[in-house]
């Protein structure tokens, strides 16, 4: 392929979601030699290099024009970064715009995605709790690539006063509105959730939380409370890492009522046992009675 025709074709190359990274990273050393200087792309030449963009140098994406909030959230959207190049990306739009990171509105925090992770412990906590509320509804669905140290900085902002407040005031509908950021509750606050506010918490939150938190936070009792839905979520690796009852309270989750049916069995099976006789044996004798008529 010629050099024209590469960069004609920059665009389909960039939205080919199975291109491995190392064919990405070919595409881009040759793209950049056509491209040079970076830092004088546009944005609508950003945007046609989509997923290439993951492939610039870090320096290249201080350079360039990444600010633009189309730009931003479309970089958003982008699942191969590095943690190095997602911050990166960030030290640019905070440079660029003469931020500070507590200055970083709804619409910056909504279009930063994935890239948000980009942003580190300490700067998280420093977030507008208000906008940062705001801008969740936009993150709820995503599978944030940060650490377990970052997700429990974001969650730490959403249960200040400015935000939803302290998380044991939290009804289901705050755990359904935050989606997966959900699974960076911390330890202790998982461990106390009642069974209203664990109605609340996503499938996908489910999904996310990792194997060994888990086992640890969940106990047999809080599995059960799941819903068929939820319950399904649970991986292979978190099962792997459940004990014995909490094995169990999973697969009873996962087919509705069973629980219940369980319990029912348990605690009221002589009297259902006998009733179920009496109910049985009068039958049986009004069947025999009405024969002889």
């Amino acid at each position: 392929m010629s050099q024209e025709e590469l960069k004609q074709c920059v665009e389909v190359f960039g939205q080919d979601s199975l291109l491995s990274s190392e064919q990405r990273r070919s595409l881009w050393v040759k793209l950049r030699q056509l491209l040079s200087p970076v830092r004088e792309l546009s944005e609508d030449q950003v945007l046609e290099l989509g997923s290439l963009v993951t492939e610039m140098r870090e320096k290249d994406l201080q350079d360039t024009k990444l600010s633009n909030p189309g730009v931003l959230a479309h970089l958003g959207t982008l699942t191969d970064w590095s943690p190095k190049k997602m911050r990166a990306v960030i030290l640019n739009v905070l440079r660029k715009r003469k931020l500070k990171v507590e200055q970083l509105t709804v619409v910056d925090l909504a279009a930063f995605g994935h890239l948000i992770c980009g942003l580190h412990p300490s700067e998280m906590k420093k977030l507008s709790p208000y906008n940062f509320s705001m801008a969740v509804v936009f993150l709820r669905e995503t599978s944030l690539p940060c650490t377990e140290q970052q997700m429990e900085a974001l969650t730490s902002c959403l249960s200040r006063p400015q935000a939803f407040g302290p998380v044991n005031t939290w009804g289901p509908e705050v755990f359904t509105e935050i989606g997966t950021l959900a699974a960076g509750l911390p330890d202790m606050v998982l461990s106390a959730l009642l069974q209203e506010q664990v109605g609340g918490i996503t499938p996908e939150a489910i999904a996310l939380i990792s194997p060994k938190k888990m086992a640890v936070v969940f106990s047999a009792v809080q599995l059960s409370w799941l819903s068929v839905e939820q319950a399904w979520a649970v991986t292979e690796e978190q099962w792997a890492e459940l004990d014995k009852e909490q094995r169990h309270a999973v697969g009873l989750a996962q087919y509705e009522g069973d629980v219940l049916l369980e319990l029912r069995g348990r605690n009221l099976a002589p009297a259902a046992l006998n009733k179920d006789i009496f109910t049985l044996c009068s039958l049986a004798l009004h069947l025999f009675l009405w024969q002889l008529i």
